[in-house]
């Protein structure tokens, strides 16, 4: 497999020919979510009434036998025989990293998820991987492990420094791995409301922080750059991924701006696949942010043609597999 790049507003093997990157998105493996997994509540919280229940050495047997089924090789083979070139796997930091030994990894996360990164290079797929739960928690939701409905990790610099040390070991591990289609730094991030989304916060009274989104941003872009200097970095835009208009245009090489768009493909009423992509494309809904840009544009701008240069992806982990995740390549007028 050739270690992807980006050049201009394309995404390119080592040929130079263009890659469209589409599949799905594995929720509920490394990164387990209620309304995936089919239980109430955060996965850690999970874990730790179900060890109080039948004990410890049960629990993390159970919960390693859900792990283990959940997805492997036939699932992969499935996936590619839709068509589909890549998979964006979430990824839950407490996999790498317990909170009572910050800094010190965990082998047995890195080689569950070798196992699939194995797989995928055998049957040609790509990976993008995700991580989903921030120490601390980057928004005020579950698919983030959160279970106190508070953001610590935007006004905290220990939980920062952590974010950041775990992505330069995985920039370690990974370092020149071509099925690895490129990490995705951060999950649906939500700057501006530590204490929750409440109406006199969000929807329309959200505020974003882009000076301390876009200073973390850069800061754990360039830890990544120092180990690992190849592979594509994906980046989010705020609220959920919606908001762009305050990002810094792109600092470093092989940066991707990525966009998550919920359309009726997820969470509306059920529609066949040609209404999808005739009424309601993902490209459709995924225009908003770059409408933002073209309006606003992009922190410290040059000049009107700023688009033709920034690669963005559109998705969320909730639509269409046909459509979910959609390479997007758009020109100023």
């Amino acid at each position: 497999m050739d270690l992807l790049q980006v050049k201009e507003n394309k995404i390119i093997d080592s040929k130079g020919n263009p890659v469209q990157l589409h599949g799905t998105c594995i929720g509920g493996w490394m990164n387990m979510e209620d309304f995936i997994n089919g239980y109430t509540g955060s996965e850690h919280a999970l874990r730790h009434t179900v060890s109080e229940v039948i004990g410890t050495e049960k629990a993390e047997f159970l919960f390693d036998r859900i792990l283990h089924y959940f997805f492997g090789e036939d699932d992969i083979q499935f996936i590619k025989s839709w068509g589909a070139t890549t998979i964006r796997i979430p990824l839950n930091y407490r996999h790498f990293e317990d909170d009572e030994a910050p800094f010190v990894y965990k082998e047995s996360g890195f080689n569950r998820l070798n196992r699939i990164l194995d797989l995928c290079e055998k049957y040609g797929l790509y990976v993008i991987l995700d991580l989903h739960a921030v120490q601390g928690f980057q928004n005020t939701h579950w698919h983030s492990d959160n279970d106190v409905r508070h953001s610590f990790f935007w006004h905290d610099k220990t939980y920062q420094d952590r974010f950041v040390a775990l992505w330069e070991e995985v920039a370690r591990h990974y370092k020149g791995r071509a099925v690895i289609a490129g990490y995705n730094v951060m999950n649906e991030p939500c700057v501006n409301a530590p204490h929750g989304d409440f109406p006199h916060t969000f929807f329309g009274n959200y505020k974003p922080d882009w000076e301390r989104m876009n200073r973390i941003y850069r800061q754990v872009v360039e830890a990544i750059r120092n180990i690992d200097p190849d592979h594509i970095i994906f980046l989010e835009g705020d609220m959920y991924s919606k908001l762009f208009d305050g990002l810094e245009t792109p600092f470093a090489k092989n940066l991707v701006y990525s966009s998550h768009n919920y359309t009726a493909a997820g969470f509306g009423p059920a529609h066949t696949r040609e209404w999808q992509m005739q009424k309601q494309p993902a490209w459709q809904a995924a225009s908003i942010g770059i409408k933002q840009c073209r309006k606003r544009n992009f922190t410290n701008t040059k000049g009107p043609n700023l688009l033709k240069n920034i690669m963005f992806l559109f998705g969320s982990g909730n639509l269409d597999p046909y459509i979910m995740v959609q390479q997007m390549r758009y020109k100023t007028a």
